[in-house]
């Protein structure tokens, strides 16, 4: 039976539904699929070659390029080889309007830039934060290169205030004693790459708008992870890196700003070809216009507004491929199957006395266990051992899995931390 994609959809709310309500576990082979009436199939683990050296559970770390992926970028480099400008405009406008499809926003207010953190210092620089009265609020469980910025603006004198964590968690009242009428902007992860604590961005948006401020979130473990819905959540700016539930890699990101918030509020910061149509030199008679001034001017509207020139095309390459198979698999099902795996972990794990250190309302594809400061070397030394990847950091063994992964996988962990 074929269905309509109202239809599909509604299948696949349904199924996540009962995956993130009960915690069952969905059992997949080794081809993973969505309910048979969907007709959709998961990539098998052969399709990301990474499965040929290990176990890959790392996932929120660095996504491992698939081969539909590396093929785009081979075809790319064939193309570059051979002299042959690519079609850069038309591949910048499809992926910008791939990603605005992700997280519900529209294509216009989609800027390329070239990492999650840029993005973040765009948006501090653009509202002027390190010369304007005033403060910021943040908090423990943000990205440590975000409270790496916001402690140097510290160190100069900004007003900042970090919210400590309590239990794993940023509590909304912490944030609310933060906050007053002076404060600019509040930072956030939109799921924490400590735990994958997942703060409440709806409340947190409304929270910042009643008292005149701006709502940033770092969404790079959010978005093609978890369905990310900008309007609905209020929030003002985010940013999002390609190397990690993107399925791409380093070197391009996208940056969102909120309808009416460019050139009125943020203003522009840097500056290039991205922002111009025409030449910008006289060396030409016709290089210039009846009243001699060079002929350049502004790009009209918010497209490209904080582009300044040419990123990573062989990231370009990959992300042709990645993004529509992101929005063909649904973002619902690949958290339904993530999702599935991380309920396994979150009752196995602790048995083997490590501690789950994500909050049990955390839906997130990331989920952490604490463990004690002298184990972290015999940890390491355990996974080496058997040949599987996760985080070991700040305490905690951090686990990510993707669609690729699967009840195997997940064994193999287990047995290598008994």
């Amino acid at each position: 039976m074929k269905l309509d994609s109202e239809a599909l959809n509604s299948t696949r709310r349904s199924w996540l539904n009962t995956v993130l309500r009960t915690g069952t576990a969905v059992a997949f082979s080794s081809r993973h699929s969505l309910p048979a009436e969907a007709g959709i199939e998961f990539p098998s683990k052969s399709e990301f070659p990474v499965n040929e050296k290990s176990v890959y559970l790392n996932n929120g770390g660095a996504h491992p390029l698939g081969r539909g992926a590396i093929h785009a970028i081979q075809t790319y480099l064939e193309v570059a080889a051979a002299g042959t400008s690519a079609p850069l405009a038309k591949t910048s406008e499809e992926l910008r309007t791939h990603y605005a499809a992700l997280i519900n926003a529209p294509v216009p207010t989609v800027s390329l830039i070239p990492r999650t953190i840029a993005g973040e210092n765009l948006i501090v620089t653009s509202l002027d934060l390190a010369h304007t009265p005033g403060n910021i609020v943040t908090d423990e469980l943000h990205f440590q290169g975000s409270l790496s910025l916001y402690r140097a603006l510290q160190a100069k004198g900004v007003d900042v205030r970090i919210v400590p964590a309590r239990n794993w968690s940023i509590e909304l009242a912490d944030v609310e004693k933060a906050i007053d009428r002076n404060t600019k902007l509040i930072a956030v992860s939109g799921v924490s790459q400590v735990n994958g604590f997942q703060p409440n961005l709806k409340a947190l948006s409304d929270l910042a708008h009643s008292h005149g401020a701006y709502l940033y979130a770092d969404m790079v473990q959010a978005v093609g992870a978890i369905p990310v819905d900008v309007r609905a959540s209020g929030v003002d700016f985010c940013s999002c890196g390609s190397q990690k539930w993107l399925m791409g890699d380093e070197g391009l990101a996208f940056l969102y700003v909120r309808e009416g918030l460019a050139e009125e509020i943020v203003k522009r910061a840097q500056f290039g070809v991205r922002q111009i149509t025409g030449l910008q030199n006289r060396l030409l008679p016709n290089d210039t216009t009846l009243d001699e001034q060079a002929v350049s001017k502004p790009l009209q509207g918010p497209a490209f507004y904080l582009d300044v020139g040419v990123l990573s095309r062989t990231v370009m390459a990959a992300l042709t491929y990645t993004l529509p198979l992101i929005r063909r698999l649904g973002v619902e099902a690949i958290q339904a199957h993530n999702s599935s795996l991380v309920a396994r972990l979150r009752k196995e794990i602790p048995r083997l006395g490590y501690e789950c250190a994500t909050p049990e309302d955390s839906h997130s594809a990331l989920v952490s266990f604490s463990y004690g400061a002298a184990d972290r070397q015999a940890i390491a030394a355990k996974l080496k051992r058997a040949n599987v990847q996760v985080k070991v950091d700040q305490r905690v063994i951090r686990v990510s899995p993707s669609v690729y992964n699967d009840g195997t996988d997940v064994d193999k962990l287990l047995e290598a931390l008994s």
